[in-house]
Order: C-alpha cells, then sequence, then structure tokens
C-alpha cells in the first residue's frame, strides 16, 4: 500500500484523523484510487491514528449508491478489475473544497464528480449551521445505536449500544459513533479479545454493548457494523444513517 499512498500524504491523512472529533471537520480529500478496469473510486480523507489499515472515504464502486465510511487499505490494494489490473492512484489529483462538497456532488449525480459552486456553497451553509455551544471535554456525548432489522423488518429498531463519544457538537458525536460502530479489524461488540485469544483491533472501552450477541449452532457472533437505515440517538433527537451521512428524523 505504500505505492498508493505516499508517505507524505499518509502523514496528512492521519494528522485528518487526529481532528477527527473536532468541530467543524471537513477536510479535502488527499488521495483518490481508482480501478483502471473497473468503476470503482476512492477518496480518501483520513486514517485512524491507531489504525494504520483503517481509512474514511468517500466511496464509488460505481452502482450508483457513492457513500462515506470506512475502509480497509489492504482490501483496497487486493482489489482487481476484469483485466486483473491493480488499483491505482490518480497522480494529479489535488483538491481545495472539502469533502461535504464531494459528497454533495457525489448525492446529486449517482457517482464521484467534480463539486459545482453550488455544492460548495451548500458545504459552506452546512458548516455554519453546525451548533456552536460545546460540552466539556469531560462530559462525553452519549450516542445510542439502534440496528435495524434488515431485510425482514427495516422499521423495526433494536438498540444495540450506546458510544460515549469525546465530542463537542452534535455532528462530530455521530460521526464518531458511526466510525466506533464498523467491524473493520475484529468485532466492535466483543471484548478486547477475540474467541482465538488474538487482540481484537475494534474493541473500544467507550462503547457499552447492550443487545445480546447471537449464538449460532452453539458459537457466539458478534453484531454486524452499522448501516444505511440504522438510527442514532442523542439528547432525544434521532438521525438515520443515509448512504452520505445522517437525516435528522423529524416527528410528523
Amino acid at each position: 500500500m505504500a505505492v498508493l499512498i505516499p508517505a507524505a500524504a499518509r502523514t496528512k491523512l492521519v494528522a485528518n484523523g487526529r481532528r477527527s472529533h473536532l468541530d467543524a471537520y471537513d477536510p479535502a480529500p488527499v488521495v483518490k484510487l481508482f480501478t483502471p478496469d473497473a468503476n470503482a473510486t476512492w477518496l480518501l480523507y483520513d486514517i485512524d491514528p491507531e489504525d494504520p489499515d483503517r481509512a474514511y472515504a468517500l466511496c464509488d464502486l460505481g452502482l450508483g449508491y457513492p457513500e462515506m465510511g470506512p475502509v480497509s487499505l489492504a482490501e483496497i490494494a487486493a482489489i482487481r478489475g476484469r483485466f486483473r489490473l491493480p488499483v491505482e492512484r490518480d497522480l494529479y489529483f489535488h483538491s481545495d473544497a472539502p469533502i461535504s462538497a464531494w459528497a454533495n456532488a457525489a448525492r446529486a449525480a449517482s457517482r464521484i464528480v467534480e463539486p459545482t459552486p453550488l455544492d460548495l456553497a451548500s458545504s459552506h451553509l452546512q458548516a455554519s449551521q453546525q451548533p456552536t455551544t460545546l460540552k466539556p471535554e469531560s462530559s462525553p456525548m452519549i450516542v445510542s445505536v439502534y440496528h435495524h432489522d434488515f431485510p425482514l423488518a427495516p422499521a423495526d429498531l433494536t438498540l444495540v449500544a450506546r458510544v460515549a463519544a469525546p465530542a463537542e457538537t452534535t455532528d462530530a458525536a455521530l460521526e464518531y459513533a458511526w466510525r466506533a460502530i464498523q467491524n473493520i479489524d475484529g468485532s466492535w461488540s466483543r471484548g478486547p479479545r477475540l474467541s482465538d485469544g488474538s487482540p481484537n483491533g475494534d474493541y473500544r472501552p467507550e462503547i457499552e454493548v447492550v443487545a445480546p450477541l447471537p449464538v449460532i449452532d452453539g458459537k457466539v457472533f458478534g453484531l454486524r457494523s452499522s448501516m444505511v437505515g440504522d438510527v442514532f440517538e442523542i439528547d432525544g433527537r434521532r438521525f438515520r444513517v443515509a448512504n452520505l451521512g445522517f437525516d435528522e428524523i423529524v416527528a410528523a
């Protein structure tokens, strides 16, 4: 993966990751990866400082549903298209536009495209409307995470976890909780070690697991990653996970 992400770019991505809990976090994408013989594109905007394989990106797999979320750099490096060509880095990619502007453009076009002035204006408006009331560092924001019963009963919600997010705004807390409830290098709902004794890379002490773990044929499994359609709740306000970000649920 060193060829795909040069040292300078990786340093910048990790630095972005260290700021991901801050108010108004909206960095510009740093690296663009793509498949030369398929339709997949990733715009990387940060790397988890505690896990060098876990990055966050605006992802477009060519299916018409671009979304933002965590990715495994090792898995991306292993992808091959129809002609078995490896993933490449766009050597000429540079962006001054924040990732939210790229997300706005991708939402409108159903694929990753260059942001327009309207996308940039929308991004700036979203930033200006973020809450300004801060909570003290000693008081994390509690995010309740509800999973829906996909695909049998998507309207049925089950409380699976509470995340003590060290964030100052609702947007930052939602982003933090989304990242925490992902199975990338283990299982977020298991303890510090997996059943085979190996370290659980997804264990986070700030997560309180509420739902019982599923047992199949006598074997205990972890809970799934959060996905589109799940619901996050903070201080009585509910937000549904969308393809890109969160949509607040407003009572009729």
